[in-house]
């Protein structure tokens, strides 16, 4: 999986909230087609604590397919 830091926003001093892009690839069906890629969108909440950022919120989406 290839994250892509797209926007990063510090609303306090402990606290940043992150937009990011995805792209995962390399997986493979039961009979051994590939898949194509899939990409998708990650939010993510980080709180600092004693000079470390811990993840307290991440939420990743995939787009739902093309209506026909």
């Amino acid at each position: 999986m290839k994250l892509i830091p797209e926007i990063i926003r510090f609303p306090a001093d402990n606290v940043a909230v992150e937009e990011a892009s995805f792209n995962m690839t390399g997986f493979k069906m039961q009979d051994g087609r590939e898949v194509p890629s899939i990409k998708g969108f990650c939010l993510a909440v980080y709180h600092k604590l004693e000079n470390e950022w811990f993840a307290f919120s991440v939420q990743c989406m995939v787009p739902p397919p093309p209506q026909k």
